[in-house]
């Protein structure tokens, strides 16, 4: 469960620097089409990243050589953190689970109350759409899928407009749009900007409508009188396309306003930096080493104990020797771990099957070298990690940990 905590938390940060980018740069133009594949992009883009982030880092780390870096700031962040309680990832975690929940519920009573609409409405077809009229007046007319919903004297009234624009809603598949930004909310709903850009996008949705009404011959002023009209009434704000979802005065704006021109598209590359900011704090070593725990988190723990790493040394590969050691008379592994630019993970140490005992070679500790001479694990524990200027790993048939000290220093 923490590793969709962590996933969530590091698609939040490019989402909400998209967002900025967006609201302050293109949400006020007229360029509905465009804008709507802008923000599609955006909620994609929100959460490919991590997974790209990972990816790329994954890779720098085979293909770079053992080094360590001097001076070692990242033992100092990683031992920060592993002498704070760690109660609170978990806390965090339980907190994340029950607002999905909470989104999940919500949105499950909304559909139950579209479902209720829907069935027990009188059903008109009308080609492939299917309109619904209840007797219900506080309902605001909406559509999802091929269905449109509206009261019966909204239908008297004013039902060739309202059925022309929530057509367009279903001929451009706006539900699918909501579907997946009720996804992003439902996954990040922590975020501000998750909420937002679902907002925006039904309003570009309605922009659209609204445009392609007025195309089709509808008298414009007739048209904006309905939307007045009809400014208030119940709404489904999850899942559905309604009449009055946007702001009244934001639409008749967009009426009257000519499309914008295609130069100012070139707004958009603005995000690319701002995304380009957002990666860089995610990799921040504080918040990296944060992350980290959260990805460790769990609901339920264990009552196994875990081993402790005696030797923490963190450069550009990510490499693991163990050495075998016994402590009143329990099995635990001593570990000397040259790992990324990661918070340190520690790993319980599995008990060895002894069924397969004779088709393995046995444990033996490596052989250490400090400045050419070589040592045993006492004395490289003895070593201050400031003072070690390098060190190099070989993993073969004899196994051997070379350590050089600054100034050839005496160990």
């Amino acid at each position: 469960m923490g590793h969709l905590l962590t996933y969530a938390i590091s698609a939040a940060l490019p989402l909400l620097a998209m967002y900025i980018v967006y609201k302050w740069l293109l949400a006020s133009e007229n360029q509905y089409r465009y804008n709507r594949v802008v923000l599609l992009s955006m909620m994609l883009c929100a959460f490919i990243l991590p997974a790209v982030n990972v990816l790329v880092q994954q890779f720098a780390s085979n293909n770079a050589t053992v080094q360590l870096m001097s001076p070692l700031p990242q033992p100092s962040i990683a031992d920060d953190y592993a002498a704070q309680p760690t109660t609170w990832p978990r806390i965090a975690l339980i907190v994340y689970l029950a607002g999905i929940a909470a989104v999940v519920i919500h949105m499950a009573i909304v559909w139950l109350r579209i479902a209720r609409i829907t069935a027990s409405g009188t059903k008109i077809r009308d080609g492939r759409y299917i309109i619904v009229l209840t007797d219900d007046d506080k309902v605001a007319p909406f559509s999802w899928h091929r269905y449109i919903v509206m009261s019966l004297s909204d239908y008297k009234q004013a039902g060739v407009m309202i059925t022309a624009h929530e057509k367009q809603h279903i001929d451009r598949q706006h539900w699918i749009d909501l579907l997946l930004a009720q996804f992003i909310v439902t996954v990040n709903w922590f975020n501000p900007a998750a909420w937002l850009v679902r907002e925006e996008l039904k309003a570009v949705h309605e922009y659209e409508a609204d445009k392609r009404v007025l195309d089709s011959g509808i008298n414009a002023r007739d048209y904006q009188m309905l939307l007045i009209s009809k400014a208030t009434g119940m709404k489904f704000p999850t899942v559905a396309n309604s009449l009055n979802h946007c702001k009244l005065k934001k639409r008749m704006t967009m009426m009257m306003t000519s499309q914008a021109s295609m130069s100012r598209r070139l707004r958009t590359l603005a995000a690319i930096p701002a995304v380009a900011l957002a990666v860089l704090a995610i990799n921040h070593d504080a918040v990296a080493a944060a992350l980290d725990h959260v990805n460790n988190s769990a609901l339920f723990y264990s009552d196994d104990k875990e081993s402790t790493p005696d030797i923490v040394i963190m450069g550009h590969d990510a490499t693991d020797v163990q050495t075998e050691s016994k402590h009143d008379d329990t099995y635990g592994i001593s570990d000397i771990k040259v790992i990324g630019y990661e918070a340190v993970r520690k790993e319980p140490a599995p008990k060895p099957d002894d069924s397969h005992a004779r088709d393995r070679k046995p444990m033996t500790s490596p052989r250490i070298f400090i400045n050419g001479i070589e040592k045993d694990m006492e004395e490289i524990m003895k070593i201050d990690p400031s003072s070690i200027e390098s060190i190099a790993v070989t993993r073969d048939d004899d196994d051997r940990i070379y350590v050089t000290l600054k100034d050839r220093a005496n160990p």
